[in-house]
C-alpha cells in the first residue's frame, strides 16, 4: 500500500501564533518514502516584516512586494494536500501553531483534518 503524507512549514511576522501574520508556505508531498511534489508560496502579510524575522528567515519586505495576500495560497495549498495526513517540520503540531493559520477561514478544513488524523 502506497503511503502519501505531506510535510509543511510556515514562515510568520514573528514569534506569537495569534498576533503575527504567515509570509511563507513550503510543503513537500512524500509517497512511499519519496519527494514527488513541492509547494512555494510567499505571502504578502499587510504588514511590515520586522527585522528580527528578516535576519532569521531572510524574507524582506521587497521580497514580500506583488507577491498575493493570504486567500489564494490558502486554496493553492489545499489543492496540493489531498487527504493525507500532515506534518509541521519545526514541532509538534499544537493549536498555537495553527492559529496563524485561521487568518484564512480555507484553514479550518486542514485543522478539521488534523483533529480526526490522530
Amino acid at each position: 500500500m502506497k503511503k502519501t503524507y505531506v510535510v509543511f512549514d510556515i514562515e510568520t511576522t514573528g514569534f506569537s501564533a495569534y498576533s503575527h501574520r504567515i509570509t511563507e508556505i513550503g510543503a513537500v508531498k512524500i509517497e512511499s518514502g519519496v519527494i514527488t511534489e513541492e509547494f512555494h508560496q510567499l505571502i504578502d502579510p499587510g504588514v511590515p516584516v520586522p527585522w528580527k524575522i528578516t535576519e532569521i528567515t531572510g524574507i524582506t519586505d521587497d521580497l514580500l512586494a506583488g507577491q498575493p495576500r493570504l486567500k489564494k495560497p490558502c486554496r493553492c495549498f489545499l489543492s496540493f494536500v489531498p487527504v493525507v495526513p500532515l506534518s509541521h517540520i519545526t514541532q509538534a503540531l499544537t493549536w498555537d501553531l495553527l492559529k496563524p493559520m485561521q487568518q484564512c477561514k480555507v484553514w479550518s478544513v486542514i485543522m478539521k483534518s488534523l483533529t480526526h488524523s490522530h
